[in-house]
């Protein structure tokens, strides 16, 4: 027979004493939990508690109490058998005098305690031990040498939580109800592949820039290879008949102009030391124009709205935080006079050297009348005064379930770019927002993050998301392209015309 007095955290933390699994301590044929004045004491302490568990378990227990003190057999039958468990109250079990001065009985543990050690007192023949989940009264009864057992891990309840986290809870679940009729957006960076990833690593390539003493050695050679000319060819002017067999049967004649004083003066005074100057900015700029020529550091996120309404004003913000900055991708510009694509002076490298002035033959009388008015018959009139088709898009109504760059697309490298949406339609596609990286020259290491929020006016909280970047920046001199350029301008042709010959990097 086993007597086990249990600690007050049997009664409140552990599951009901009819789930316990007893069957550990069945070498025992019968036990008898018994409730000592002290423990009995505390559980009616705190009944009052409010409504958490202590208190509610509190409450439950003080009611058995009363019902095993009411009863006839003054106990009650837990378990029948393996073993057999009994509960009863003893309110005349009380701590020992003897440990008074060892223990400190205003504490209900070390009185716990004490009236273990007051029944082996009285009697020696018996198997009585402590119950208990806490370290206190098990130190204290080894250092007594008191028996204990102590309560399994699996007999006490999972913990409770708190009001405030079940009211935090209450409102996580409310909100969730609510967002069940919001937009459900999603973002996720991918690569070119268009495979999920959580980073962006990389290896870049930067131009040093050319120096002054480079630059001015570069000139030099410009000046020896393509000097500027000081023949202009024949000063006299000259009349003959046309040399063409059809010409000569319209009756047409040609006659030689030579170059004139002004057409001389513009190639020595402008044309020439225009190109000089033109040449020096694009070697001081040169590193600049390698660097747009390699392939930018892109990054694309991939977002869409998978919930079961559009997302109302939506505005999606992709931010950078680290030593670099970004940019939507480039596009390719119209010249808005003629509607042809511009290419940059950037891309070009260098330019060929203007041709000097020469005298020229031209058609001194045409025979056949009428024949200059052959254009204008046609009803062909200047380009200029064309309409152009782009101009009439510019009055589109703007689309609002299409994605618009905020405060225009940003040409310059930003912390920060905008797209805005009406109306982003639930639609389940993805959209890919693409951007670039633009890494300053200084730096060798590059590392941050990038992210990515959206907000929408029917949306309660922000979605974002961000991935972490990391790259290496290595430094190559511009010298060697720029040799080869030089290297590759070249005069050709019986006229002296030359010939810009361009080779990628």
């Amino acid at each position: 027979m086993l007597y086990l007095l249990p600690d007050t955290n049997f009664f409140i933390q552990c599951l009901s004493m009819s789930e316990l699994d007893w069957s550990t301590l069945s070498e025992f044929d019968e036990i008898y939990l018994i409730v000592c004045r002290p423990i009995q004491r505390e559980i009616d302490n705190l009944k009052n508690k409010g409504n958490d568990r202590v208190g509610r378990r509190a409450r439950a227990t003080s009611s058995l109490f009363r019902e095993l003190i009411k009863s006839k057999q003054k106990y009650k039958l837990i378990r029948k058998a393996n073993p057999q468990v009994k509960l009863s109250i003893e309110p005349a079990c009380l701590a020992s005098p003897s440990l008074k001065n060892q223990l400190d009985y205003s504490k209900t543990d070390d009185e716990l305690v004490g009236c273990v050690y007051s029944i082996i007192e009285q009697n020696s023949d018996i198997d009585v031990r402590i119950l208990t989940h806490d370290s206190g009264p098990m130190a204290t009864a080894d250092m007594l040498n008191i028996p204990f057992i102590p309560i399994l891990d699996e007999w006490i309840r999972l913990p409770e939580k708190s009001q405030v986290e079940q009211e935090n809870q209450r409102l996580r679940n409310e909100l969730a109800r609510f967002k069940k009729f919001e937009p459900d957006f999603e973002i996720v960076f991918v690569n070119s592949e268009r495979e999920e990833m959580d980073s962006l690593e990389f290896e870049h390539v930067e131009y040093t820039p050319l120096t002054n003493n480079e630059i001015s050695e570069l000139m030099d050679s410009l000046k020896k290879n393509f000097p500027m000319a000081t023949e202009f060819g024949s000063l006299e002017r000259t009349e003959r008949k046309s040399q063409d067999l059809f010409s000569n049967l319209l009756n047409m004649r040609e006659v030689y102009t030579p170059a004139s004083d002004q057409e001389i003066s513009n190639y020595t005074n402008t044309m020439y030391p225009g190109w000089l100057e033109k040449c020096e900015k694009i070697l001081r700029h040169l590193h600049i124009s390698l660097k747009e020529k390699l392939q930018p550091i892109e990054f694309i996120v991939s977002v869409v709205n998978k919930g079961t309404r559009p997302g109302e004003n939506a505005l999606i913000t992709i931010s950078a935080n680290g030593n670099f900055k970004i940019r939507p991708p480039k596009v390719e510009e119209l010249d808005e006079s003629s509607g042809v694509q511009n290419v940059s002076n950037s891309t070009r490298l260098l330019p060929p050297p203007p041709m000097p002035p020469k005298g020229k033959w031209s058609t001194l009388h045409f025979g056949i009348s009428g024949l200059s008015q052959i254009g204008s018959n046609l009803g062909v009139g200047p380009i200029s005064n064309r309409p152009l088709i782009f101009d009439n898009l510019r009055n589109e109504r703007r689309d609002p379930n299409e994605f618009y760059y905020k405060f225009n697309r940003s040409i310059e490298p930003t912390d920060s770019f905008h797209l805005e949406c009406d109306q982003w339609r639930h639609d389940g596609i993805s959209k890919l927002l693409e951007g670039e990286l633009c890494i300053d020259q200084q730096n060798q290491v590059i590392s941050g993050v990038i992210e990515c929020s959206i907000q929408a006016a029917n949306v309660s909280t922000p979605v974002k998301k961000a991935i972490s970047v990391r790259g290496k920046v290595t430094r190559v001199r511009a010298y060697e392209m720029a040799n080869t350029m030089l290297k590759n301008l070249k005069w050709t042709g019986e006229r002296g015309k030359n010939k810009e010959i361009l080779q990628s990097s």
